[in-house]
């Protein structure tokens, strides 16, 4: 039994924006999937998978607001 890290074989469903905060850079990524609390997105650009998380400060979660953390540096997609 291994991890599956296969992409729905519907499509994306949607393309939005996400932003490197340590960049001050914006690139385009297509929503794959989308649960509760968390969303994989593929960035445009470059074929990268990345998962998005609610954000959460001091306990408190931010609606509306994602963030993912990759290569140490910090992206977030704000609905």
């Amino acid at each position: 039994m291994g991890i599956n890290f296969n992409l729905p074989d519907d499509g994306p469903t949607e393309t939005v924006w996400i932003t490197c905060t340590d960049k001050d850079r914006t690139i385009q990524a297509d929503i794959v999937s989308q649960r509760q609390n968390e969303i994989i997105m593929l960035t445009k650009d470059t074929g990268i998978r990345m998962s998005f998380r609610k954000a959460n400060s001091f306990g408190k979660v931010k609606q509306g607001v994602w963030i993912s953390n990759m290569a140490g540096m910090e992206f977030v997609y704000t609905e």
